[in-house]
């Protein structure tokens, strides 16, 4: 009964250090490359235009909430101006694209 459970354990052994030679001997993985436009911040033309509909689009949400409210609480007005931030970075990314493109 014995030689079974060392016989079981050397397979096991066995195993474990093919599935270790074969991992350290694998390539390695390549990386992606990027689309081009993808130098700036690692965003294209297109994912800046989409950030900037999208941070457009929620800070006029927020704003409509705050009109409604007549304290507006601090957590709103926190979110409405991390948006017009957001806002402000993807239409100067636009704005950068849009000079580096002219002198080009």
């Amino acid at each position: 009964m014995a030689w079974g459970w060392l016989l079981a354990l050397g397979v096991l052994i066995a195993l474990v250090g093919l599935g270790v030679v074969w991992w350290m001997g694998r390539k390695p993985a390549t990386p992606h490359t990027l689309p081009p436009g993808a130098d700036v911040g690692g965003y294209g033309r297109e994912r800046w235009a989409r950030e900037r509909r999208m941070w457009a689009a929620t800070l006029a949400r927020l704003e409509r909430q705050a009109e409604r409210l007549d304290p507006v609480p601090p957590h709103l007005m926190r979110d409405i101006e991390q948006a017009r931030k957001r806002l402000a970075r993807a239409e100067m990314m636009l704005n950068e694209e849009d000079t580096a493109d002219e002198g080009a």
